[in-house]
């Protein structure tokens, strides 16, 4: 029996190989996909670096994230509603992060009633608000000049890669949303292949 499984294995790892080898489709997307990976921890560096350059704190790209995420617009922001912004289901490490940017000052904690509720919600301080600013200025001075330059030098359209990117990013959550619904028919016995 041991021996049936390993030869179909085997056989189905051959077809694999061999589908993917020869789909173009399968080909570009991975490769789109290890360039989003370099980008996503290229744009984390910056985010790091940018942050190093315009303060002494030890601020990581998630805490810059959720600040510029609290500092968009006036109103006061839940936990639920940054996720929400920041398409993140990971709460327990954006509240970390909000922990942290507390400590730093440069978020504060607000209550916000609605009807007969009171929902804890974060606002940036007039430092954080400091803080932005600094790091917009560095960004407009540093990567926004290199972007332009790198776009007009190789002809690129900035609102086509916007368009792609975010086209992408629904067909990874309609796609992650069918993996969880196979993985519940899964463990129900139900087999998918």
């Amino acid at each position: 029996m041991v021996k049936t499984v390993e030869k179909k294995e085997e056989e189905n790892l051959d077809e694999f190989e061999k589908g993917f080898l020869e789909n173009n489709t399968e080909i570009e997307i991975v490769t789109f996909e290890y360039a989003i990976v370099k980008l996503f921890h290229s744009l984390t560096r910056w985010m790091e670096d940018c942050q190093r350059y315009v303060s002494d704190d030890d601020l990581g790209a998630n805490e810059v994230i959720v600040l510029h995420g609290i500092g968009i617009g006036e109103k006061a922001k839940t936990l639920n509603e940054l996720g929400r912004m920041l398409n993140r289901i990971d709460f327990s490490n954006i509240n970390y992060s909000v922990k942290k940017l507390i400590q730093l000052k440069y978020v504060e904690k607000t209550n916000l009633e609605i009807g007969s509720k009171k929902i804890v919600a974060f606002r940036v301080t007039e430092q954080g608000s400091k803080n932005i600013y600094n790091y917009f200025c560095a960004r407009r001075n540093i990567l926004i000049r290199i972007f332009n330059q790198t776009y007009e030098k190789n002809n690129l359209n900035f609102t086509q890669t916007q368009q792609v990117l975010s086209a992408m990013k629904t067909v990874y959550d309609l796609s992650s949303n069918l993996a969880l619904d196979d993985q519940w028919k899964i463990s129900r016995g139900k087999k998918l292949l």
